[in-house]
């Protein structure tokens, strides 16, 4: 296991078909994998986890298709959901 204060980066995108459950879940797997390998601390890696499958979740149930961003350096994770769907239409009702 690397140190986390090290030089890491990573870098990657991840497709999601929409309306497909049957691979609903793999891309937040893989995501989940390849923080542990390099070395993420365990409860950052949960916590991403969870985003990445809520966000996969919704794009798989309510978008054509999408798309989900992970990048990685010593002092963050950042995760970006993009999809290509209807939109929500009542932004203040759905919140």
């Amino acid at each position: 296991m690397i140190d986390w204060m090290s030089d890491v980066r990573f870098e990657d995108s991840f497709a999601v078909e929409g309306g497909n459950f049957r691979v609903a879940g793999n891309v937040s797997g893989k995501i989940k994998r390849i923080l542990k390998g390099i070395g993420v601390n365990d409860n950052i890696i949960r916590r991403v986890a969870i985003v990445t499958y809520e966000a996969e979740i919704n794009i798989v149930s309510y978008a054509r298709k999408g798309e989900i961003r992970i990048s990685v350096t010593p002092d963050q994770v950042e995760v970006q959901a993009v999809d290509e769907g209807p939109g929500i239409e009542d932004i203040e009702l759905a919140m």
